[in-house]
């Protein structure tokens, strides 16, 4: 059965692939999670119809739009990981990769649904972006590796 989700009453986490401090982008504005593969079709030269398809290529798009800053998570990111953290840029190729987790339950309460992405990396984080006379608002665009857990979890 489909379900109304109201964004408002949900919960969002990102934790450190391999790390248990979780990262609370507070002030959550909006999130949007897209899990996509890459697709081919095969056609022939004996039918205008598609012959087959076939997907290939994981990956999870990951879009945070949220209204305070985690520095915390700022850190981490700079370091690259590994449970370390860093208050400059650091000369490592290491990346810093995210498990992030959301929890949004339906109208209703009869639905929790918690999705789980796995090993999102952020190529760039924003570390400052404000106007005069408005609050800051930031925003996190990365790519997953995969859909790590998508389940009604009100029983569990």
């Amino acid at each position: 059965m489909a379900e109304a989700y109201w964004f408002d009453d949900g919960v969002l986490t990102l934790t450190e692939s391999g790390e248990t401090t979780e990262f609370n982008p507070i002030g959550l504005q909006d999130l949007t999670v897209t899990p996509a593969f890459e697709h081919e079709e095969l056609f022939t030269a004996d039918s205008t119809f598609r012959e087959d398809v076939k997907r290939h290529t994981h990956s999870v798009e990951v879009e945070i739009g949220y209204s305070k800053f985690p520095l915390e998570l700022a850190k981490a990111w700079l370091a690259g990981g590994n449970g370390a953290t860093a208050t400059s840029s650091q000369d490592t190729s290491d990346v810093a990769k995210f498990n992030v987790k959301a929890v949004s339950t339906s109208a209703d309460g009869s639905v929790e649904r918690t999705i789980e992405i796995t090993d999102v990396h952020f190529p760039e984080i924003e570390s400052l972006n404000g106007s005069q006379g408005e609050y800051e608002e930031f925003s996190l665009t990365g790519t997953g590796r995969t859909v790590g857990e998508l389940t009604d979890t009100s029983g569990a």
